[in-house]
């Protein structure tokens, strides 16, 4: 999946958040591998339990500082207004 063109919302070390479309009032945002650009996975707003969450792809593997990054990222969204 190509990202190019797309607004990066925050960046991280390995990942950024880029938004991808917007869902009602809120948008669903990429999560991206900065080296390769490759879809690691989703964050969206999921109203069944009214809060932000992450999907991840099917064989993507995770470390601890990417994962930290996601919950910073769930974090913030959950302050804004």
């Amino acid at each position: 999946m190509s990202n190019v063109g797309e607004q990066v919302w925050r960046e991280c070390k390995f990942i950024r958040f880029v938004v991808a479309e917007p869902y009602g009032t809120k948008f669903t945002y990429n999560i991206i591998n900065t080296r390769h650009r490759d879809c690691l996975g989703r964050v969206c707003w999921y109203p069944a339990w009214r809060q932000w969450v992450a999907t991840f792809e099917d064989m993507t593997v995770w470390s601890a500082d990417c994962l930290a990054d996601v919950q910073g990222f769930l974090t913030w969204l959950k302050e804004q207004p």
